[in-house]
């Protein structure tokens, strides 16, 4: 991940949202931005996942790659 880095990913980053819609009110999974070490994996409960890019005009930087999969967990049945 190479992205511009500002105060509080203020400038340019990624927002994480369990679920199936950003929740500007409920918290972000994850907020990511900078070239700093991100998680190499992390886990979503939910079904759904909401994955928000934003940037200004300020400076280019070359972005990021994201990588996703699912894990199938038995029920039981």
């Amino acid at each position: 991940m190479e992205i511009e880095f500002c105060t509080e990913c203020k400038c340019d980053g990624l927002k994480i949202w369990a679920g199936s819609e950003p929740g500007e009110d409920s918290e972000a999974v994850a907020i990511l931005c900078g070239t700093e070490e991100v998680p190499e994996s992390f886990e979503i409960q939910e079904d759904q996942a909401f994955v928000r890019f934003y940037s200004d005009a300020d400076r280019e930087f070359r972005g990021f790659l994201a990588r996703y999969g699912f894990k199938i967990t038995s029920t039981g049945k």
